[in-house]
């Protein structure tokens, strides 16, 4: 960590907001990198997110149901007559779930799981969450029929977000790999009677999620809307030469927020540079500009801490990288910032 703390030292006093450097995007002091497939990057992505998956195997029982408990504290219930199979069949034996959960900002990085809304305009906007998580529910390797809700209990410890004001958020993913959330319909995903927590007779909270029909198995969110005063700027920055878009990421962590991730999701191939083209953020932002690359099998990153000012453009050089052998370096990394 050390080498990380004296490279964040460096860069506060190499980059500025709104100026760049030309030559710092050429590959002066390391060797140019040869660029790699989109499939690689997100094979380092699978294994982040199957390290973290805390599902398992329980017997559903179609007349008693079934209830499964995670790592976490969180915990399924599947009610009597809550799942068939896909031809309506009904269920009497092992069923097997994965279930995944995202609740802080390295995870978030190398999962490439941020927390970005987008409304029915396409208008984006930063979120705070309470926990991201994934839901899949199988029997015998077929994704079964929900034809009862089923409610997923999340401890609201594991965030350290105010659970006040969330709302719920059903997961897009593009082409690219790339994460936004869309509002989550009320007639597929809604919290329970007892509104967004419930409290237990042991003084636990939980968020009472309930799940309604089987399109919501996959990604859902736990968020609201990050309020930030003041105009907003544009972000671009220019990545070294080695790198684009199916090969490397670039995201912005809000200085003090643990349960907050934005990511730069255009590509401009002129600059060779990531963009946000809506001026989401705020200027005068306390943030950290976070690059993550694949190379070797393994990510390559760079922190630059920073002020955002009016369009604020900035230079990742390939000297600032550092390689990892292993991307929980990259989560200590991210971990240890203030």
């Amino acid at each position: 960590m050390k080498k990380v703390f004296l490279m964040l030292m460096t860069m506060s006093l190499m980059f500025s907001s709104c100026n760049s450097d030309s030559s710092d995007s050429t590959d002066q002091g390391v060797d140019r990198l040869e660029a790699a497939t989109s499939s690689n990057l997100k094979k380092l992505r699978a294994q982040a997110l199957s390290d973290i998956n805390t599902g398992g195997k329980v017997y559903y029982s179609s007349s008693k149901g079934a209830v499964f408990y995670s790592k976490s504290k969180s915990h399924i219930i599947i009610p009597a007559h809550a799942i068939t199979t896909k031809n309506g069949k009904v269920i009497d034996g092992e069923i097997e779930i994965d279930f995944i959960e995202i609740f802080t900002k390295e995870k978030m990085v190398v999962t490439n799981k941020p927390t970005m809304s987008k409304d029915s305009k396409g208008t984006k906007d930063l979120l705070v969450t309470g926990g991201e998580f994934y839901l899949d529910i199988k029997y015998k390797d077929e994704q079964v029929e929900i034809v009862k809700p089923i409610q997923v209990n999340i401890d609201t410890s594991n965030s350290k977000a105010d659970p006040n004001g969330m709302s719920l958020w059903s997961g897009d993913i593009d082409e690219n790999d790339n994460l936004t959330w869309d509002t989550a319909p009320k007639d597929q995903v809604s919290f329970g009677d007892d509104g967004v927590v419930f409290n237990t007779k042991t003084g636990s909270q939980f968020y009472n999620v309930f799940i309604k029909i089987t399109i919501n198995l996959g990604w859902t969110n736990i968020d609201k809307i990050l309020v930030k005063n003041g105009p907003r700027t544009t972000v671009h920055v220019q990545v070294p030469l080695a790198f684009n878009y199916t090969n490397s990421a670039v995201y912005i962590i809000v200085r003090g927020e643990n349960n907050v991730l934005f990511q730069l999701s255009s590509f401009d191939f002129s600059n060779n540079a990531f963009g946000d083209n809506d001026a989401i953020l705020p200027e005068g932002l306390d943030c950290y500009i976070v690059f993550t690359g694949e190379h070797n099998g393994n990510y390559v990153y760079s922190i630059i801490p920073t002020t955002l000012q009016s369009n604020a453009f900035y230079t990742i050089p390939s000297s600032s990288l550092i390689t990892t052998t292993n991307y929980r370096q990259l989560e200590a990394a991210i971990e240890a910032l203030p």
